[in-house]
């Protein structure tokens, strides 16, 4: 959901995920929400454009991601997973 700062009123909204976090990077936003469920999306004035979403933890998500370089952080209750973002070294781990 996006809101108009000055007005208060709501400028779109997207229902394609639940109660989601977000982190911010390279012009990018990745959400997480709370079943699991990570996307990767581009927020405009207009709406959100979802270019990728995948099931990826299990439910009670609740923890945001967290994007160190090229690396990004997931955890759900059981998990915590290690994403390698770039290009050379893509890549996932997991531990329990």
């Amino acid at each position: 959901m996006a809101i108009h700062a000055r007005t208060g009123e709501i400028a779109w909204q997207e229902r394609g995920f639940g109660k989601s976090t977000m982190v911010y990077g390279d012009g990018k936003s990745i959400l997480l929400d709370e079943d699991g469920q990570l996307g990767l999306a581009t927020a405009m004035p207009q709406g959100l454009t979802v270019h990728s979403k995948c099931k990826l933890t299990e439910r009670y998500s609740w923890a945001a991601p967290t994007l160190v370089g090229t690396k990004l952080y997931l955890s759900d209750r059981k998990n915590i997973l290690a994403l390698e973002l770039s290009a050379e070294g893509a890549g996932v781990s997991v531990t329990n």
